[in-house]
């Protein structure tokens, strides 16, 4: 958020000092020169608005214990049951590989990155690359996922947090139980 509240201003004073500009001795210049505004849009548009991070979260509550929740999130067999049948493979060893592996209409897709954090029964947090024509293998090309537990009697809220950087991300609402992923691994771990 503060990235994007820095964006605005930084912005909003360079429209403030075009204007000044244009009501000024430099008014001349600038009307034969609007390569100029074009230029310093591009680059304030370059250096912020590309960059603004999507954070998405969802929350669901799972009438399951925190290890029933962990196993469906870190079971390769489980997780395929729930993520699209996707294969996971990874040792869960903070710094180790992750990668995500599915077959969708005769095409094979992946999706790989690092785990960053591993808090059995608390907290899993990796990274992840979505290979698209338009992206390169690169750091600020990846999302970081984050899958945070919160045991609370006999049932377990689970967060899940999508951190996107990449062009293009979008900021989508709160989600639950409404979203069918989340509906599928709610009813794996309640099994």
């Amino acid at each position: 958020m503060q990235r994007l509240h820095f964006a605005t201003i930084i912005y909003s004073l360079s429209v403030l000092a075009l204007q000044i500009l244009n009501n000024s001795v430099f008014s001349y210049y600038l009307h034969y020169n609007y390569k100029f505004e074009a230029y310093i849009f591009k680059y304030f548009y370059k250096q912020f608005a590309t960059n603004i991070m999507a954070t998405n979260i969802s929350t669901i509550n799972i009438k399951a214990s925190a290890k029933k929740v962990w196993d469906a999130l870190t079971k390769p067999e489980l997780v395929k049951q729930w993520q699209y049948g996707s294969d996971l493979i990874t040792d869960w060893k903070v710094g180790s590989d992750i990668k995500f592996k599915t077959e969708w209409q005769g095409t094979i897709y992946e999706q790989w990155g690092k785990i960053i954090e591993f808090l059995p029964y608390q907290k899993i947090i990796y990274n992840l690359y979505a290979p698209r024509p338009d992206l390169e293998d690169k750091s600020e090309n990846y999302f970081i996922m984050s899958y945070i537990l919160y045991e609370e009697d006999a049932n377990t809220r689970l967060e899940i947090i999508q951190e996107d950087n990449r062009p293009g991300a979008v900021q989508e609402n709160l989600q639950g139980e409404e979203n069918p992923v989340l509906s599928s691994l709610k009813s794996l771990a309640e099994r």
